[in-house]
């Protein structure tokens, strides 16, 4: 090769090199429009050099950046620097991919003639990264945000929480994982998480925080939620893991939880946080279970009423300005339509008069440690009521705190013989929380009671997963069906056949039973034909006041 052709042949070898690069290069002019382009570039883009030719990369834009991007990357190149980043961009068949582009500016004469763009395709690493991000931040079982990803929502809310913003911090706990693991194996109970899983976001806001942080263990982070509504929320979550199955391989698995609460306040850790809301749940398990406990770390220094002080207030200021109430439900035979009983149902008239029901205030008022004085202020009216109308038959619903303390079932055994034969017209409703609270002392509570004449039911009968052992245990007059089996027993056929079951068992022992929730006359005509005694439900009659129902 002679000294005047070398320049003509490394051009060529310049232009075979291009030719042949793995990645994609652009030669533009000043204003962009493209003068030449690579076999790369048709390979990563999906357009010839024929289509391209002439055009601008405005016809590679995906939509993904503003126009203040691509403004910034001009103001560079323009200035003869070059630019550097990462683009998103769209290919001739519309799919996206993501590039690393390198643009540097000729200059001819110091000023900036043409660009030339390389351009490297990582799509696959940056889906990889993100794979990988993803599988750092979430539980593979669940598919919920893990303990990092929390840690760093908790951070951010910490931060919120300076400028008053109020968050909560749920931890639950499953109160029998072991017991499933133990008797339908662990692949059971990794369906029954995933189930929780799928059950508890199914009752949260879009914008609240589900994460799986441990085995059996989750946390809920709830945005813009003070501490009313938290602990309503956190009852409601409860209250719908208690009485909603699982499906596992065609059976029925029930769940309950422990749930310790927390709010979030700027001057807590994440790890204070998490601490104190794991101590809180922890004590909600040691108080039996299937419960909600909340901690106030902060004092009365925080400047922010605590949720007990608040509901205590609440209570106290309602009993003494006696704006607790009764709403009566009638409890029907369903061979005749007779009314059999009434329950009654605690309400709250609130000082602007608005009637809450209990659930809007019992959660908290059994957090606060005020169920004493409810139940008792309960037992006192109903008493007076079985006085003052002798053809009235009434059922309560008692606490946990109630039938473990003995000497408020001794003080109700007391007033009842000063009635005589009024204790025959009354029933107690145990929940099944109040029964596994101590099934010792239940067992000797239930005696005193039925010896008195007193009529025990088990209330929310099917809602929990222990309901048969129960049973088994516990001598008692009858059984109210959950409501939660009854309300969708025509359209549901596994429902269906539990309320027979239940139906065939309570038989057996002599049971009477009472369905609850009955809506319609189909459902009560279905009822009827089991063989179930009574039933409760709208279709009968909603609650009322006093005055109406005891006139009627």
């Amino acid at each position: 090769m002679n000294e005047a052709s070398a320049p003509a042949g490394l051009m060529e070898l310049k232009a075979i090199a291009l030719d042949a690069a793995a990645n994609a290069v652009v030669i533009t002019d000043r204003n962009g429009r493209i003068l030449w382009v690579n076999p790369a570039f048709t390979k990563l883009t999906g357009y010839t050099a024929e289509e391209v030719i002439g055009q601008t990369p405005r016809i590679l834009r995906s939509g993904h950046h503003d126009d203040q991007f691509y403004a910034q990357m001009w103001r560079t190149v323009l200035a003869g620097e070059p630019w550097q980043g990462q683009v998103v961009n769209r290919r001739k068949d519309g799919s996206l991919y993501v590039e690393e582009q390198t643009i540097t500016p000729v200059l001819t004469g110091g000023q900036v003639t043409h660009f030339i763009a390389i351009k490297r395709d990582i799509t696959q690493r940056k889906i990889q990264e993100e794979q990988l991000q993803y599988l750092a931040t979430h539980d593979p079982l669940t598919d919920l945000p893990n303990r990092r990803a929390l840690h760093t929502a908790l951070e951010a809310a910490i931060a919120r929480s300076a400028h008053g913003s109020e968050s909560a911090l749920l931890l639950l706990d499953m109160d029998n994982l072991k017991m499933v693991n133990d008797s339908l194996g662990h692949s059971a109970g990794d369906k029954v998480l995933v189930g929780l899983a799928q059950r508890l976001k199914a009752h949260l806001h879009p914008q609240d925080l589900l994460a799986r942080v441990a085995g059996d263990e989750f946390a809920i982070l709830l945005h813009d939620a003070n501490m009313d509504q938290a602990v309503r929320t956190a009852q409601r979550l409860r209250q719908v893991v208690s009485q909603t199955p699982v499906n596992v391989n065609g059976d029925s698995v029930f769940t309950t939880v422990s749930i310790g609460l927390v709010p979030v306040h700027s001057s807590l850790s994440v790890e204070q946080l998490l601490s104190h809301a794991d101590a809180a749940m922890y004590q909600a398990k040691l108080r039996g279970g299937n419960r909600v406990q909340v901690v106030q770390p902060m004092g009365p220094q925080s400047g922010r009423i605590s949720a007990e002080f608040a509901a205590a207030q609440r209570v106290r200021q309602a009993l003494m300005e006696n704006r607790l109430l009764l709403h009566y439900q009638p409890i029907v035979c369903l061979a005749d339509r007779r009314t059999y009983a009434y329950e009654s149902l605690l309400r709250l008239r609130e000082a602007d008069g608005r009637v809450v029901s209990a659930g809007e205030f019992l959660g908290l008022a059994e957090l606060a440690g005020f169920m004493n004085e409810i139940d008792r202020w309960v037992m006192e009216d109903t008493l007076r009521t079985l006085r003052d109308k002798p053809d009235i038959s009434l059922t309560i619903n008692v606490s946990g705190h109630a039938f473990n303390d003995e000497d408020l079932i001794g003080w109700l055994l007391d007033e009842l013989a000063k009635l005589g034969s009024a204790a025959a017209r009354l029933g107690l409703e145990l929940t099944e929380t109040a029964v596994i609270h101590d099934l010792n002392m239940a067992r000797k509570a239930i005696d005193r009671l039925r010896r008195a004449s007193v009529r025990v039911l088990l209330d929310d009968f099917g809602a929990g997963f222990n309901s048969f052992a129960y049973l088994r245990h516990l001598q008692v007059d009858g059984i109210k069906i959950d409501g939660g089996l009854v309300r969708d027993l025509r359209g549901n056929q596994r429902h269906r056949a539990m309320v027979q079951a239940i139906t065939l068992l309570a038989d057996a022992f002599g049971l009477l039973t009472v369905a609850e929730g009955i809506e319609d006359a189909a459902t009560a005509s279905i009822l009827r034909e089991f063989g179930i005694t009574c039933g409760q439900g709208y279709y009968f009659g909603r609650p009322q006041g006093e005055f109406q129902l005891l006139t009627a």
